[in-house]
């Protein structure tokens, strides 16, 4: 597995001025799989300034932080006192915000390039990464995936998605997808245990473009590069940093990643309102 350190978990030890105490640990979701030794005190701040374009930091603060496998687990962290604040992508801050009524914004960074969504395939599978880049392209030039976006992430489905249907294709390929549900609205599982929002109204139209049956896999986060290798999974929902050729996010031996379908460049500190 490669060493190179994912910024969205790298800033996690930043905090902003905005804040009105001292922060000492922040909260990250484990979902970019970067190595266990990065979740330890003494990360330091000049250790991380090259990931970030924009930096406020509180002082001289340099606070620990704390990895959670899931929303659930971190939200009750944070109301639990374990941790100060939560750094969650802009999308996922606004969800969270207008959710839990008893959180607010201390805080945002920029980071030095974007972070992205892509889907993650088993190596060997080349020629399916290449149909789903192809359809990403295609739904990025004719405009769909703003659509989506602007409907799900941006507008009023994203507060509390919905479930998507997809469409079945007589003796069509099957394409087994893992989902989580700790990425909402984006990569979101409902109250009831269905997957909902704006991954699955992108998979529907993926698969309708394709001509292929979408199956969605429910998985733990740590456990979605198992699911492809297991074969559980045909595809993973996986994320890259494009802060320049040399800058990407971790992406373990094995796996390949197709084109960028959602990104972001902001990343907000959630705490509790005082």
């Amino acid at each position: 597995m490669k060493k190179i350190l994912c910024a969205l978990l790298l800033v996690a030890a930043l905090v902003s001025a905005a804040c009105a105490a001292e922060v000492e640990t922040v909260g990250v979701l484990t979902r970019l799989d970067v190595p266990s030794e990065v979740f330890k005190p003494g990360v330091t701040i000049p250790e991380l300034r090259k990931y970030v374009r924009s930096v406020i930091v509180n002082g001289n603060t340099e606070p620990a932080f704390s990895a959670y496998d899931s929303m659930t687990t971190m939200l009750m962290a944070l109301n639990s006192g374990n941790i100060d604040v939560m750094l969650l992508p802009e999308s996922v801050a606004e969800y969270v915000l207008r959710t839990n009524p008893e959180t607010v914004a201390n805080g945002c960074l920029i980071l030095s390039g974007w972070m992205n969504l892509v889907m993650g395939l088993k190596e060997g599978n080349e020629a399916l990464r290449d149909k789903i880049s192809a359809v990403i392209n295609e739904m990025t030039k004719d405009g769909s995936l703003s659509n989506l976006i602007r409907f799900y992430v941006q507008g009023p489905e994203a507060g509390e998605p919905a479930p998507v249907v997809f469409e079945h294709f007589e003796d069509a390929e099957t394409l087994k997808v893992a989902v989580t549900g700790d990425f909402p609205p984006i990569d979101y599982v409902d109250a009831g245990g269905q997957a909902a929002g704006y991954n699955t109204a992108f998979l529907a139209e993926l698969g309708r473009r394709l001509h292929m049956n979408v199956q969605l896999v429910y998985t733990e986060t740590a456990a979605r590069a198992a699911a492809l290798t297991s074969g559980r999974a045909d595809v993973v929902f996986w994320f890259k940093l494009l802060a320049g050729e040399k800058d990407q996010a971790d992406i373990p031996d094995g796996i390949i990643t197709t084109a960028p379908y959602y990104g972001w460049n902001k990343l907000f500190h959630i705490g509790l309102a005082k």
